[in-house]
């Protein structure tokens, strides 16, 4: 098929009606022949009208190319030739028509093509590039929008925080995502609802949480000239590559990263196999595939997965089992919570009642000690930087709480005291409660199992064996419940009676 480019000098080069006979006798070298009203995509959108693209046919004449803006006799044989229309946004284009980018790319050239009148009604979601979930390709085609990325967008991750540096002062006071990449605010103070959100130094945290709002093409910026100077960090579409030179070229020349640890974490999701936490660190079409029952109690840090496709959308077979995944949602089967982006957190439909496991855990590498769940079994701590779940808002804030609420699950309800001769098992520690640390005489405490592993959490305690410990759930480890914090010389004093 012959494809002519068309200038961009503000209005469309016309092919003479010569020119579509001309090729009409010669279909070996313009792809056959079509009739009056039809053009190279099916009948033209102003087929038999006096329109024909942004040219009006004179009269006598009917549309027969609408892509190239070709009039012909009604009856006369016309070519299939499309024409290109170069572009870079839609006020590029005439009206009707919009600037179609490679996908994933929301920026650079493109070509002006003719908006869909009429779409199916087939739901196949796309998030276009002005930030709105369509139905399917062709909805956002109508809507004039380029696509950046199938499935839905992330409209409330993605669209620019609210938080800017104010005065003249040279401190770091947080950072926040632009809309395109997240950067450090300086000033004297953060203004806007979202300060706070990102302390001094987070951009990489900033970029994790952000991954899906970024194509995973190259960007546009390479250096140029012979001089030393290090200018920056880019994603040629494969890896973080180090730019040099005199001066940056290119349209991403003022979206370069300082780091390579900063580049990394914004292209996190780019990278087959790559590591995650939740699905928000990969790709649109890839899930965070966490060992099964990860998501339950786990903490930052320590519940690392690996960025998976996601498998089709197959029914399930007749004897899998239903799952609850880590969403609270019960699926048909694993590679259904899968299909869905979310992983397994235990067999079985998800359950509602007082001893089933909470549904939180710590996500991102901080020493934040994020309160106590229920993980099925025991009360245990969480840490990292935020809690991702279901159960976030169900947190208990210490083991007592949490061990009084789930006093009734299981055998952890076993009555301990050390003074009336009644500890607990191997592998348990006495949980007393918080008005009467490590039991007064007469007070009775709670059998607890003893944590496997805790957080890396730096929360320094003393234990009821007079012993300073890095945690509280170190402590417990040990089998001792605590009293309170070391005194300034960092040690600790004698347990209260007990």
């Amino acid at each position: 098929m012959l494809r002519l480019k068309k200038n961009r000098t503000g209005s469309r080069t016309h092919v003479s009606l010569a020119m579509a006979f001309a090729c009409s006798a010669l279909m070996a070298a313009c792809g056959g022949q079509v009739h009056v009203g039809d053009d190279d995509g099916g009948v033209g959108r102003d087929s038999g009208a006096t329109a024909c693209g942004r040219v009006v046919c004179g009269a006598g004449l009917e549309c027969c190319n609408a892509s190239c803006g070709i009039c012909a006799p009604p009856g006369t044989a016309c070519t299939t030739i499309a024409c290109e229309d170069p572009c870079t946004t839609n006020a590029d284009c005439g009206a009707g028509d919009y600037c179609q980018l490679t996908e994933g790319a929301c920026s650079g050239d493109g070509v002006c093509v003719p908006r869909p009148e009429t779409c199916d009604l087939g739901l196949a979601p796309v998030c276009g590039c002005d930030g709105v979930t369509y139905g399917n390709a062709c909805e956002a085609a109508a809507a004039g929008a380029a696509l950046l990325h199938s499935g839905q967008c992330s409209t409330s991750e993605c669209a620019p925080q609210d938080a800017r540096g104010e005065g003249a002062c040279d401190a770091l006071v947080g950072v926040a995502w632009d809309g395109a990449r997240c950067r450090e605010l300086s000033g004297c103070s953060c203004v806007g609802a979202d300060c706070g959100v990102y302390g001094a130094g987070e951009v990489e945290r900033c970029e994790r949480d952000h991954a899906a709002c970024r194509s995973c093409a190259p960007q546009d910026a390479r250096g140029e000239g012979a001089c030393a100077a290090i200018l920056g960090v880019a994603w040629d579409g494969a890896s973080c590559a180090t730019i040099g030179g005199c001066e940056c070229i290119g349209a991403d020349c003022a979206d370069l990263y300082d780091d390579e640890m900063a580049c990394a974490a914004a292209y996190a999701h780019c990278t087959t196999g790559a590591s995650c936490e939740t699905s928000r660190d990969c790709a649109a079409e890839e899930y965070c595939h966490l060992e099964d029952g990860a998501c339950v109690a786990w903490s930052g840090g320590m519940g690392f997965g690996e960025c998976r496709p996601r498998p089709g959308e197959l029914p399930c077979s007749f004897d899998a089992p239903p799952v609850c995944g880590c969403d609270g949602t019960t699926y048909g089967c694993a590679s259904d919570a899968n299909q869905s982006g979310t992983s397994v957190a235990y067999d079985g439909v998800c359950d509602e009642g007082p001893c089933a496991p909470m549904l939180a855990r710590g996500v991102g590498p901080c020493f934040a000690d994020l309160g106590v769940v229920w993980d099925g079994e025991a009360c245990v701590n969480i840490g990292g930087c935020t809690c991702e779940g279901p159960d976030c808002d169900a947190v208990y804030a210490s083991m007592a709480e949490c061990g009084a609420a789930r006093s009734g699950c299981g055998g952890t309800a076993r009555a301990c005291s050390l003074t009336a001769g009644l500890p607990c098992g191997e592998g348990e520690w006495c949980d007393y409660p918080d008005t009467s640390p490590c039991g007064v005489p007469g007070e009775m405490g709670v059998c607890r199992p003893r944590p496997d592993v805790c957080p890396p959490v730096i929360d320094e305690t003393c234990g009821c064996d007079g012993a300073l410990y890095t945690s509280p759930c170190d402590a417990n480890a040990a089998g001792w419940d605590t009293f309170g914090r070391p005194d300034p010389s960092g040690m600790c004093g004698a347990p209260p009676p007990g």
